[in-house]
């Protein structure tokens, strides 16, 4: 039986009201999702500094080193762990309408570890192509044509990645809700065609974020003091990703719904016939 499509526009417009109706549903789980992303915002922006600073290297040779890598693998992989539970609520508040009391950060709870190994193991796959390429002048003596060879490998790597973890989006929602198939073999994966409609919503979900980065970057004042205007300029950055990570969460559920739904409607058919 072929996969449903999964809706594009109508995916994108319920994902973001549902990530509006579950941050004000569930006020405690979004205030302290606020804290720690305010938190990791400006001590990300403390260290870039601190590492910026040090005298000795541009700011390309930095962000080209082994060092500046390990800052940003660490900073992604603390925000994943961290906030998580806002996703795992979000999730549930969609498919379930499970409403959240407190922030869930359940560390040892199995599910919590599987979503949140998941997530890390994706972004680690993702990192290691750039690994590859930050570690390479170390080892090697680069030529031209080799260090282009690296950058194609690079970059095939990353779009191989990236393919695998869209569509295998839905294991997220999956395990969130416990459901009997949340693991990586036991999600229905999405094909070709929901593949790349999955790649547009998220893409849809991205862009605004993109865009007002973008703007409060290019427009944001340059006086004043640098500390104090970076820890503002993290501030405006990173509180604005709650609406942003709560958007990415309803989106997977509504995929997972949507390529659940001929699995469900089967599973009725048979206890229905069973029945009779």
């Amino acid at each position: 039986m072929p996969s449903p499509r999964v809706p594009i526009v109508e995916t994108v417009l319920k994902a973001w009201v549902d990530a509006f109706r579950a941050i004000r549903a569930m006020p405690v789980v979004a205030v302290c999702a606020l804290v720690i992303l305010a938190v990791v915002g400006v001590v990300a922006w403390w260290v870039s500094v601190a590492v910026l600073l040090n005298p000795g290297r541009t700011v390309l040779e930095w962000i080209a080193s082994p060092t500046w890598f390990a800052l940003y693998l660490i900073n992604t992989s603390l925000q994943i762990v961290l906030l998580a539970p806002l996703a795992i609520a979000v999730q549930r508040f969609v498919i379930r309408r499970d409403v959240a009391r407190r922030y869930p950060l359940n560390p040892l709870r199995p599910s919590y570890l599987n979503y949140v190994g998941v997530a890390l193991a994706i972004n680690l796959a993702f990192r290691l192509p750039d690994l590859m390429r930050v570690l390479a002048p170390y080892v090697l003596t680069l030529s031209v044509w080799i260090e282009m060879a690296i950058w194609l490998l690079t970059v095939g790597l990353m779009i191989a990645v990236l393919i695998v973890a869209l569509r295998r989006i839905a294991l997220f929602a999956a395990i969130a809700v416990n459901a009997p198939n949340a693991s990586w073999r036991g999600v229905v994966p999405a094909d070709a065609g929901n593949t790349f409609r999955i790649m547009l919503i998220v893409l849809a979900i991205w862009l605004p974020g993109a865009v007002y980065g973008f703007l409060v970057n290019f427009y944001f004042p340059l006086s004043g003091s640098p500390y104090t205007r970076g820890v503002v300029l993290a501030l405006l950055i990173w509180l604005p990703q709650l609406p942003i990570i709560s958007a990415f969460a309803a989106a997977s559920a509504r995929i997972f719904m949507a390529l659940e739904a001929p699995a469900t409607t089967s599973a009725t058919s048979d206890e229905s016939i069973a029945v009779a």
